[in-house]
C-alpha cells in the first residue's frame, strides 16, 4: 500500500509542476476551493481530461477512500477509550454499545471500499496482456474477503434490517440488563455487577478491535501485494494500463 502511495505521491507532483498554465490555473483553483468554500472543490466542467488522467484521478479517489476507511479501524481502540461528560447524561453500557455498533458501520465500510478499488483496478488493468486472468484473480480476493468477514457482516446487517446489535451480542444484553436493574430499577445489589460487566465490556470491545485490525491488515495487504507487481515500478512510479493513451 505504501509503494503506491508512494507512487501516486510522485503523479501529483509530476502534475503540479506541470508548465501547462491552463493545468495549474485548475489546480491552484481547486485548493483554494479545497481550503476556503465549504462546498470543497467544484469540478470544472470546460477542462477535458487525457484517458490517463482519468484513469488516475479515479484511483487515487477509490485509493484514497479505501486508506481513510483503513485508517478509521484503527483510532478505534483508542477513540473507545475516550469518556464524555458526566452532564452529557450518557451510560457506560450505552458507550460501548454505541462503540461495537459503530465498528461494525465502519469495517461494512472498509469492506465496501476495498471491494471498489478490486473491481476499479480489474476493470482497468483487465486487458492488459500483461496481467492474465486479472478479473478471475479479483473475484477471488472479493470471495476470500467474504468468507472472513461473512460472520461479521451478517452481524451488522441484521442489526441495520432487523434487530439491534446487543441481540446478538451476549455481553452487550447482560450489561444492559444489569444497567436496567441497577440504575433505573436503583437495585444497590446489582451495581457492583453493572460496574464490572462493563469494565470487562469496554475491556473486550478493545481487544476484539485489534482482533478484527489484524484481519482487516492482512486482507489489505494480500490485495495490495497482488497488485503491485504490475501496478508500481521498481522505481515506484505508478504503471498505466497497457491501453491508456497519454
Amino acid at each position: 500500500m505504501l509503494r503506491l502511495l508512494d507512487a501516486c505521491v510522485e503523479e501529483s507532483r509530476k502534475t503540479i509542476d506541470t508548465k501547462d498554465e491552463r493545468l495549474m490555473g485548475d489546480i491552484t483553483l481547486s485548493l483554494a476551493e479545497t481550503i476556503f468554500d465549504p462546498r470543497g472543490a467544484l469540478p470544472n466542467p470546460k477542462r477535458s481530461l487525457t484517458p490517463r488522467q482519468l484513469f488516475y484521478r479515479q484511483l487515487f479517489f477509490d485509493f484514497r477512500e479505501l486508506f481513510e476507511a483503513y485508517q478509521t479501524l484503527l483510532d478505534f481502540p483508542a477513540l473507545s477509550r475516550s469518556k464524555p461528560t458526566k452532564k452529557s447524561g450518557l451510560s457506560p453500557a450505552r458507550l460501548v454499545r454505541f462503540w461495537r455498533e459503530a465498528y461494525l458501520n465502519e469495517l461494512y465500510i472498509f469492506l465496501a471500499r476495498l471491494k471498489a478499488y478490486i473491481k476499479r483496478v480489474a476493470r482497468a488493468y483487465g486487458h492488459d496482456h500483461r496481467v492474465p486472468h486479472l478479473r478471475e484473480i479479483a473475484k477471488e480476493m472479493e470471495e476470500v474477503i467474504d468468507d472472513i468477514f461473512s460472520e461479521l457482516v451478517e452481524v451488522r446487517s441484521g442489526h441495520v434490517h432487523k434487530y439491534r446489535y446487543e441481540h446478538s451480542d451476549p455481553e452487550l444484553n447482560r450489561i444492559q440488563l444489569f444497567e436496567l436493574l441497577a440504575v433505573e430499577g436503583k437495585m444497590k445489589t446489582m451495581q457492583k455487577l453493572y460496574r464490572e460487566g462493563v469494565r470487562q465490556a469496554e475491556h473486550q470491545s478493545i481487544v476484539d478491535f485489534r482482533i478484527f485490525n489484524r484481519k482487516a491488515k492482512d486482507v489489505l495487504e494480500a490485495v495490495f501485494d497482488s497488485f503491485d507487481r504490475f501496478m508500481v515500478d521498481k522505481s515506484k512510479r505508478l504503471i498505466y494500463p497497457a491501453n491508456l493513451k497519454s
